[in-house]
């Protein structure tokens, strides 16, 4: 299986031949994506509405991606981001998950 998962994104297609892709941008044109080979189906996809997630099945498997806030001043909004804002790409997720993503704790 090929997939990539991409942080701080800020186009709405990439068009790499061979390959689709989900991309979920926010108002200030930053956000998640996953592309993955044409041949994979995927299903069950769920976005994030700030960007910061999206989520995809392939199979049994679950694919998160995330771009969680950053840095010594954003804590308290990190803390809030993987205690709720994390919360509707896991709802009803029973299936085997990988979770991908950025988060840097300084």
């Amino acid at each position: 299986m090929t997939l990539f998962f991409l942080q701080e994104v800020a186009v709405e297609s990439f068009n790499f031949y061979g390959y689709k892709e989900i991309v979920n941008l926010n108002r200030e044109r930053r956000g998640t994506a996953v592309l993955f080979k044409e041949s994979i189906p995927v299903k069950n996809v769920c976005q994030l509405s700030d960007g910061r997630g999206v989520a995809v099945q392939f199979g049994d498997v679950v694919l998160i991606n995330i771009y969680a806030p950053s840095g010594s001043q954003n804590r308290q909004s990190r803390n809030v981001f993987f205690a709720d804002g994390m919360t509707p790409l896991l709802q009803g997720r029973l299936s085997k998950l990988i979770l991908g993503g950025t988060s840097t704790v300084f």
